[in-house]
């Protein structure tokens, strides 16, 4: 396989010149994050290329409070369209991947497809986002269990999204997607479930409610990962349609086997890589939460406890 090396910055380097005069059936372009960037990459490549399918997010939305929104709802903007940073609490980031959505829509007129996944997981997930629930609940004892079972709790396997992506480039399908699963609505406590099911242990929860936690410092950008309120301003982050990426072709493994097979991945890394988990409470944050939840089903104040 011929590999071609350059910078997606034309202003660093040799920039792109490595794709000038190439021609390509489609591109997936897996990486943008800045319009300029994306911008240069689809220009380029745009008299050469019939398809650009662009990798975004479900965080180029506005908003998360609509629960089963599609992908007409409202997207976000910049202040600064010029802007190339994410900024200190990445607030430009669901902007900036709308920013790329649309210069690669206007290099690709009737050629572009965008996908928007939600959280990413399975094996190889370096995040150690969605694998923190499987291995916590692994080593037993009382686990604090966010929110409630029914909170709704949207993930995808990185195979079922790359073996779509290629059904997308091969039915040469243009569009914009959400791409988030499994196909019918999921939820936490089906999430344990399948931990359970997995490990074969019978970890004690300890379901902690949203709007403690949300007090306590813990709402979706905490170090609570993936998980977030099921009200307010959240209320729909877990509960995007994917109606239009199912007719498309998506089809969805049994969160059982993104489970069990995310965790044996991890499972698998060095002693140094697993003692240092990226993503997760630590256990005196939880016994931390704990303990002030403890405290408050007594009808003993506690103080706010700082965010994770």
């Amino acid at each position: 396989m011929e590999k071609l090396q350059g910078d997606r910055d034309p202003n660093k380097g040799e920039g792109l010149k490595a794709l000038e005069g190439r021609s390509f059936d489609a591109v997936l372009d897996t990486s943008g994050y800045y319009p300029r960037m994306v911008g240069a990459s689809a220009a380029l490549l745009a008299p050469h290329v019939g398809q650009y399918l662009f990798i975004s997010s479900v965080s180029a939305y506005a908003k998360n409070d609509t629960p089963h929104a599609d992908e007409t709802a409202a997207t976000a903007t910049l202040a600064d369209p010029n802007v190339e940073t994410m900024g200190k609490n990445y607030e430009n980031y669901g902007g900036l991947k709308r920013a790329c959505e649309e210069a690669a829509e206007k290099a690709f007129p009737g050629r572009a497809t965008i996908v928007r996944p939600g959280y990413i997981v399975g094996p190889e997930d370096r995040s150690d986002r969605y694998t923190y629930f499987a291995r916590r609940y692994e080593q037993g004892g009382e686990m604090l269990a966010p929110g409630s079972p029914s909170d709704p709790l949207q993930i995808i396997d990185v195979r079922d999204l790359a073996e779509w992506l290629v059904l997308l480039v091969e039915r040469n399908t243009t569009g914009v997607f959400n791409a988030v699963g499994p196909e019918k609505p999921w939820s936490m406590g089906e999430m344990f479930a399948a931990c359970r099911e997995v490990t074969g242990k019978d970890t004690k929860l300890i379901w902690v409610p949203g709007e403690f936690l949300l007090k306590n410092g813990e709402d979706g950008e905490g170090a609570l990962p993936i998980w977030a309120p099921a009200f307010g301003t959240y209320a729909g982050m877990h509960l995007r349609s994917n109606t239009r990426a199912v007719q498309a072709g998506l089809k969805f493994r049994s969160p059982v086997v993104t489970t069990r097979d995310s965790l044996e991945w991890f499972k698998s890394q060095p002693e140094e890589r697993r003692n240092k988990p990226r993503a997760g409470l630590t256990p005196e944050r939880e016994a931390e939460l704990l303990s002030l939840w403890a405290k408050a089903q007594q009808g003993t104040p506690a103080p706010a406890a700082q965010g994770g």
